[in-house]
């Protein structure tokens, strides 16, 4: 279907009452986008006097306005989600109705914000009649089709945050993929004008987060904003500029997380190896830390992965890495085989000085410090390396050790603690 449909062709109607409506998008795009209207007159049955948005609008925010006025007063009876819909294709969409400016006009409300890059469908079914009796021979009906991003909002730390660490992720609210190709640009610095005309450092960005590869520094406030762009459409939006201020703190503890469950899928049969975490070509290994006992205030200053290996090992050789798995995963369970990795790596691999193969980095720190924080975008790790490298997972003293800054809230639980070294 599109457009609107004469609901009584056989009656005579105004003359040629057109639609035509200009709409700016709301409050957030950077660039404003034009309402797309209707590409010829579309003639409204009796007793329509206007609908809105624009019957073959397009670039519609997703949380506008739907109504349709009449030109008398309505049965209040006959409105209600049983005689006026919204669609998207077939699937209707869950609203509210209600009467408003003297029971002329009606207003749907959906219950959650509108799909994106969607076309949507209003249909006011004959069972609704004014309260002299009137009503449609036919459904009427008429469509628009909904802006291709969402705006950024939800900034996480929140705008003004105190206290954050020096390797805080940066996160805030995405665009779904099904729109189309979306990337972000993140502008960031310590200039508040700078980042607000975009000349701040700049990061370009395929995901709705930021974990940062080098150190917020303290003693400064820090600004971001973000900008997030449909590559099919052309559709934009420009978050505000948000502030945080990392953690001033110098005193440093620490507790280790110690590896739960874990496995290693075989590549060349098919089949996990459980209980087992060997890396190498022909090998897929997870291992998987409970981060729930970790209070999740707890402000990261760095972090550690140490694990014994059963041979010895040269790291200039086999160049072992600790990737993140890309998404939920669970090891020796026969409906998951290899567990995909995100890509950058997060950290290179070298003998510390227990002789424990070890993995160091600001941005390791950055994805622990998002998963103290229960941010469900982050998830567990699996090992690559040049060469087989067979690893010991559950010796006592190895796992993660994570360094943070007191004070700080107290830990909830801890499986060990120790003082820093």
């Amino acid at each position: 279907m599109s457009g609107a449909r004469l609901a009584a062709p056989g009656r005579a109607m105004a003359a040629g009452l057109a639609i035509v409506v200009a709409l700016a998008l709301g409050a957030g795009c950077g660039r404003k986008a034009k309402v797309v209207a209707p590409d010829m007159a579309v003639l409204l049955p009796p007793h329509v006097t206007g609908v809105f948005p624009a019957a073959r609008s397009g670039k519609i925010d997703y949380d506008t306005a739907i109504w349709a006025r009449f030109d008398e007063p309505l049965d209040s009876t006959t409105v209600n989600t049983t005689n006026i819909y919204l669609k998207i294709d077939t699937r209707r969409i869950p609203i509210d109705v209600a009467l408003v400016d003297t029971a002329r006009r009606v207003v749907l409300r959906p219950r959650q914000p509108l799909d994106i890059r969607r076309t949507h469908t209003i249909e006011i079914t004959p069972r609704v009649r004014t309260r002299a009796g009137h009503g449609f021979k036919d459904t009427f009906f008429w469509q628009f089709t909904t802006l291709s991003v969402r705006r950024i909002e939800t900034p996480v730390p929140g705008a003004g945050a105190t206290g954050r660490s020096p390797m805080e992720p940066l996160l805030w609210d995405s665009t779904e993929t099904s729109a189309g190709p979306i990337q972000y640009r993140l502008y960031v610095g310590t200039d508040s004008s700078q980042v607000a005309a975009g000349a701040a450092h700049t990061e370009d960005l395929v995901r709705s987060w930021y974990l940062p590869t080098i150190h917020w520094d303290p003693g400064t406030p820090w600004y971001w904003k973000v900008r997030v762009q449909n590559e099919d459409t052309g559709d934009e939006s420009t978050g505000p500029v948000w502030r945080f201020d990392v953690h001033d703190a110098t005193a440093i503890d620490s507790l280790t997380l110690t590896v739960g469950n874990n496995g290693t899928w075989d590549k060349n049969f098919r089949v996990w190896r459980c209980a087992t975490v060997t890396s190498g070509a022909s090998y897929g290994p997870e291992t998987q830390f409970d981060f729930s006992g970790v209070d999740s205030g707890l402000v990261v200053a760095g972090a550690k992965l140490r694990l014994q290996t059963s041979s010895r090992i040269d790291p200039a050789r086999t160049f072992p890495q600790v990737w993140e798995i890309s998404q939920p995963w669970i090891p020796c369970n026969p409906s998951f085989a290899t567990p995909p990795a995100a890509d950058p790596p997060l950290a290179d691999g070298f003998k510390d000085a227990d002789g424990n193969m070890a993995f160091q980095s600001d941005l390791l720190a950055a994805q622990i410090q998002a998963r103290v924080r229960r941010y469900p975008q982050f998830h567990d790790y699996t090992f690559r390396s040049g060469t087989q490298i067979v690893y010991n997972p559950l010796v006592f003293g190895t796992g993660f050790r994570i360094y943070y800054y007191v004070p700080t809230p107290p830990l909830a639980r801890a499986r060990t603690a120790g003082r820093h070294r």
